[in-house]
């Protein structure tokens, strides 16, 4: 009945329901029209970048399930492009940046940690979606120096920092520091043993970022000081 009476109404304000469908559709993708890749690096890492992009699949014999397929396609491949160009090099020619897009294009999945779909919307023709996306530009900018692309320099680019842990008392905890420092470090890539000697142990740590970024994790040891490329800690003991 509602509907009924909504209907009513339009028509005695001189509006045909005919038009609405249409005229709405048309909204949408006018707002899809200016919706372009928008980076942002999250906080407290230089490595993940995520970005807002549009994909659009062209629909074929009315198959919206394989249009959507396509849309998503597309906005993935937005997004990857949009890391490129953020870890190349500024002011490399387009060509170049194109060039460097299609060299990693094939192992695209590798790149990106995750991606949401955040709109959609069809006018009969093309199928739009919206897609908020997750890349690992820390990989990708390896894999594109490897390739022979200049890249930004990241300021948490691989750093070795030794890490010495006083009042280590036994074996056991020497293997459950190391174990704690290669799992719950998120920026620790590698850890060595450099030393081990009585009640005092040393770490070569292969860092992606500054030797700041151990302290970013609860630890089961106290930093009393930390350089650039050292950190000395003790074990922390109930009394």
């Amino acid at each position: 009945m509602g509907r009924r009476r909504a209907v009513k109404h339009l028509r005695a304000k001189g509006v045909s329901p005919r038009v609405i469908g249409p005229f709405l559709v048309a909204v949408l993708i006018m707002a899809f029209s200016f919706f372009h890749p928008c980076p942002v690096w999250p906080a407290g890492s230089a490595d993940i970048l995520s970005v807002d992009v549009e994909g659009a699949g062209i629909i074929d014999r009315q198959n919206l399930s394989q249009a959507r397929e396509r849309a998503v396609e597309s906005a993935l491949s937005q997004a990857l492009k949009a890391a490129v160009v953020q870890v190349l090099r500024p002011g490399l020619p387009p060509s170049k940046a194109e060039e460097a897009w299609r060299a990693v294009s094939p192992n695209r999945g590798r790149y990106i940690q995750k991606y949401a779909i955040t709109g959609e919307t069809s006018d009969g023709r093309v199928y739009r979606v919206g897609v908020s996306a997750t890349l690992l530009t820390g990989i990708l900018s390896e894999r594109l120096q490897f390739l022979g692309y200049e890249i930004v320099r990241s300021e948490r680019a691989d750093r070795e920092v030794t890490l010495t842990v006083r009042d280590v008392r036994s074996h056991e905890e020497y293997v459950q520091l190391r174990a704690f420092l290669k799992a719950e470090v998120p920026c620790v890539r590698e850890v060595r043993p450099a030393r081990f000697s009585w009640k005092e142990v040393s770490f070569r740590l292969i860092l992606q970022g500054t030797s700041l970024c151990v302290t970013e994790v609860q630890l089961p040891f106290v930093v009393r000081e930390l350089t650039d490329d050292a950190i000395t800690g003790e074990i922390v003991r109930r009394k």
